[in-house]
């Protein structure tokens, strides 16, 4: 499948192939949460990974609740489901117009987003927030979908499966508004 690469990955600069893209997800039927987590679920299934029942995690104002630090929650999470590293998960957030937003993994889930174009150049603002800027969108902090990845093999095969559910996604027509988030 095709991804850009060098300038052509970047939003900070000319160069509209991502934001593109992310205007013609926004043109699509977005799907429900429900039915991207029985996809997902399908997916580590086919990967040998067990389904997730509820990998919805309940935030406050983009905090998890309890104001238990990422570290702890991360900590947490990774001995209720027996993980090898904070990082074997994969999780994924929504805009506030109810489209899935991004795919990623690691222990960094975050809903940060730039006020401004001069703030694209600091190294706060990550790719997924700028587009959401550029288009005028913004993240739902409520909640965030994690999914515990199971008896992997480390760094290379969490990114394998991070790879393989946002393929899985797109070719089930569920429309990613950083299309690309789950290939770098």
């Amino acid at each position: 499948m095709y991804c850009p690469r060098g300038r052509a990955s970047s939003v900070r600069y000319r160069n509209k192939t991502r934001i593109n893209k992310a205007y013609a997800q926004l043109k699509m039927n977005k799907k429900s949460v429900a039915h991207i987590v029985d996809i997902v679920n399908d997916c580590l299934e086919n990967n040998n990974i067990p389904r997730m029942i509820n990998p919805v995690v309940k935030l406050d104002n983009g905090k998890f609740m309890g104001g238990i630090k990422p570290s702890e929650f991360y900590r947490m999470y990774k001995e209720e489901n027996n993980l090898s590293d904070v990082k074997d998960i994969v999780w994924m957030k929504f805009t506030k117009s109810g489209f899935l937003g991004v795919v990623a993994c690691s222990n960094d889930v975050n809903f940060w987003r730039p006020n401004n174009k001069k703030d694209y150049y600091g190294k706060k603002w990550n790719t997924s927030g700028i587009i959401l800027h550029k288009l005028d969108e913004e993240w739902d902090d409520s909640f965030v979908l994690i999914f515990p990845l199971t008896g992997i093999n480390g760094k290379k095969e969490r990114h394998l499966i991070e790879e393989k559910i946002g393929n899985f996604l797109i070719d089930a027509n569920v429309p990613i508004v950083d299309f690309y988030s789950h290939r770098y």
